[in-house]
């Protein structure tokens, strides 16, 4: 084993560390965008429905 091997490595895990975090976010709101997307009209009938009566 090489004596820059072991900080390379840290290194390497902490950015890959971020990236994940960043992944999840983005997946998180993905995620979000796609159910309202696909909800939005059921929602605004409800709405309308509701404030007609």
């Amino acid at each position: 084993m090489y004596a820059w091997e072991p900080s390379f490595m840290q290194k390497i895990r902490q950015i890959r560390s971020k990236e994940i975090q960043c992944l999840w976010k983005y997946a998180t709101l993905a995620a979000t965008n796609v159910v309202f997307a696909i909800h939005s009209p059921f929602m605004v009938r409800s709405f309308f429905n509701l404030a007609a009566k």
